[in-house]
């Protein structure tokens, strides 16, 4: 069916576009859940053509050719990615190493998500991976669906079977739709198989309902309409998958809530409609040079990520964007093609290697698998790669990785607080939370016990400028000490979610605090939606100046948080945006490979700026 191989091409496309981080393809992550789809077609088309004719399915051939078909390949690339990261990044071959046990036997994806590797924040050199979670949720499919199939269909029949099919697809987006949180990382759905299967499953229940060995009829009987009504679903269908690769963003609130049963089922219309021969959608869309890459779209898609992690704009190569993705994408098309003619066709017996008797690639199939494990092993045990320590600027930019929360109060000569808590504590002991924080445990206030601990700290003791951030501020400690002077607080924590930020401005309120000023940038790592947004707006009443610092990272989500900022800056009373997104871009040298953290450099730049906004509107203590 050649319609399926261009769905194959235009969704690694998609997938490549997005892994580059070209901005016209937000969605192109999707092209995943289309792989999913058809998997889940083709699979049990397979399975259903077995039944028919046997009355049972031979698992161990099943798997076996399963295995034939995908681990040659996948051993290949995992060999010489386990090879390659060790030379780039000798400290991590721990790392390495699990990445590449856990990805040779296919549990990738729960070893990612019990190992917190986000897929959606990665900043730095990701691992060369992480892209290998999607086979491994395809490959616990190949080993479970079978023996589920048939069972199913010996004991309950194809029509039960449907239905239980349509259930697990609805349990797992409703489990999806239950464990998503708008405030936090969403990889644990996006890699779970429990909470992805939805895309295979559709694909499942469509093959129980139109299996292409049961539409193999002349397509005259077919009826007149049947072709261009199903061309039509399909074309609306495609059109449909297409604006989703260029619309949809990875932390769309809709996508969360149902939105991947949608693609699962606009993938499976146009499978309809290009599986079925009446239609003619598949002869338009099989095109050469896409059915000459969706024949290679798996050795693709496994070159595709270790390329794009190897040769960073910027950073392993000094090219601009426009030219090193054309040559990454030549790359990734030739070492597919490589992959494709010498290691897929050859040990899935499809085709024979010139001069190679078959009898040789009988003992080189399992003898690569053998092979691929030694690499693994001398590469990730035997030392030959010493765990030599990070660059300095390595290091210096891995603050996303090391948690830390910073807090400097005030000594008690600070100055007055603002008007509106003045007088609250008045008559009250000196010594009384007489140097509490975040980093103090001594003292009249820790030998009160909880309690105490909990009554309003002195108004006159707490500080007039309240900075929260994560670990971009984190880097710019010491400067903003430097410029801020007393009176300056700072909690940043490395990873820090909206709901956390939102905690903490909470309890801030709660407890009777005014600070003159509140500087937060918060959308670095999560973003920030309309309800984050409202709810600051209500938490901050007690603040006298609000200052929302935009964030310069490279994640989907920036520009519409900058815009957010942007607007609340222009809308709110006494709130004002700090342009760190625009001075980042303009400060030269300000920012680590990894487009987030800053230089020494850049924590100059980044603490003058805030020192200069906040100056115009709050007045500093005199040192």
């Amino acid at each position: 069916m050649p319609g399926i191989d261009a769905m194959r091409a235009l969704a690694v496309l998609a997938v490549f576009g997005y892994h580059a981080g070209l901005d016209w393809v937000p969605g192109g992550f999707l092209g995943v859940d289309v792989f999913f789809v058809i998997s889940g077609y083709l699979i049990t088309s397979l399975l259903l053509r077995e039944f028919r004719g046997s009355g049972g399915i031979k698992l161990g051939r099943f798997w076996l050719r399963r295995a034939r078909r995908l681990l040659p390949a996948v051993g290949v690339l995992i060999a010489v990615a386990m090879i390659v990261s060790a030379i780039a990044e000798p400290d991590k071959i721990g790392q390495i190493r699990g990445d590449a046990i856990a990805s040779l036997f296919y549990f990738a994806n729960w070893h990612f998500i019990f190992d917190n590797t986000s897929y959606f924040e990665q900043f730095g050199r990701p691992s060369l991976f992480t892209h290998l979670w999607s086979l491994s949720v395809e490959e616990q499919f190949y080993l479970f669906w079978p023996l589920v199939f048939a069972a199913g269909m010996k004991f309950f029949g194809r029509g039960r079977l449907l239905l239980g099919v349509v259930a697990g697809a609805a349990g797992s987006v409703v489990l999806a739709w239950i464990l998503f949180d708008p405030g936090h990382d969403a990889s644990r759905i996006y890699y779970g198989t429990d909470t992805h299967a939805i895309g295979l499953l559709a694909g499942v229940a469509l093959a129980l309902v139109w299996s292409p060995t049961e539409l193999r009829l002349p397509p005259h009987k077919a009826g007149p309409l049947v072709g261009p009504i199903l061309d039509a679903l399909g074309v609306i269908a495609l059109g449909y998958l297409i604006l989703s690769f260029v619309h949809v963003h990875d932390y769309d609130l809709a996508l969360w809530h149902g939105g991947y049963l949608w693609i699962a089922l606009a993938t499976a219309v146009l499978l309809a409609a290009l599986a079925h021969p009446a239609a003619r959608l598949g002869g338009i869309l099989g095109r050469p040079a896409l059915l000459w890459l969706g024949l290679r779209s798996y050795s693709f898609y496994l070159w595709h990520w270790p390329v794009l992690a190897m040769t960073r704009p910027g950073v392993d190569i000094d090219l601009p964007r426009g030219i090193l993705i054309p040559l990454q994408l030549l790359a990734c098309l030739a070492l597919a093609d490589l992959s494709y003619r010498f290691v897929e066709l050859p040990f899935s017996g499809k085709a024979k290697l010139p001069n190679v008797p078959e009898r040789w690639m009988r003992v080189a199939r399992p003898a690569l698998l053998v092979a691929v494990l030694g690499v693994i092993l001398i590469v990730g045990w035997s030392g030959i790669v010493g765990a030599g320590g990070s660059n300095p600027a390595s290091a210096a930019a891995s603050t996303a990785t090391v948690a830390k929360v910073h807090a400097k109060l005030p000594p008690e000569t600070d100055p007055t607080p603002p008007a509106e808590s003045k007088g609250k504590d008045e008559g009250k002991g000196k010594d009384e939370g007489k140097g509490k924080g975040a980093k103090q445990g001594k003292g009249a206030a820790a030998e009160k016990g909880p309690k105490q601990q909990k009554q309003m700290r002195p108004a006159k003791h707490w500080p007039r400028i309240v900075m929260l951030g994560d670990s971009v501020m984190i880097g710019a400690e010491e400067k903003l000490a430097a410029r801020l002077g007393p009176g300056f607080s700072m909690d940043a924590k490395v990873g820090r979610q909206a709901d956390e930020f939102l905690e903490i401005v909470e309890k801030i309120k709660r407890d009777g605090h005014h600070p003159a000023a509140m500087v937060i940038q918060w959308g670095n790592n999560g973003p920030l939606y309309s309800e984050d947004m409202t709810a600051l707006r209500k938490a901050t009443t007690n603040v006298g100046q609000l200052f929302l610092i935009s964030d310069h990272a490279p994640v989907s989500w920036q520009d519409e948080s900058n815009e957010a900022i942007a607007e609340a800056s222009k809308l709110w009373r006494n709130t004002t945006e700090i342009p760190w997104a625009t001075a980042a871009e303009e400060g030269g040298e300000s920012l680590f490979w990894d487009g987030i953290h800053l230089t020494p450099k850049g924590a100059g730049v980044y603490a003058k700026l805030v020192s200069k906004v906040v100056h115009e509107k709050v007045a500093f203590p005199k040192r």
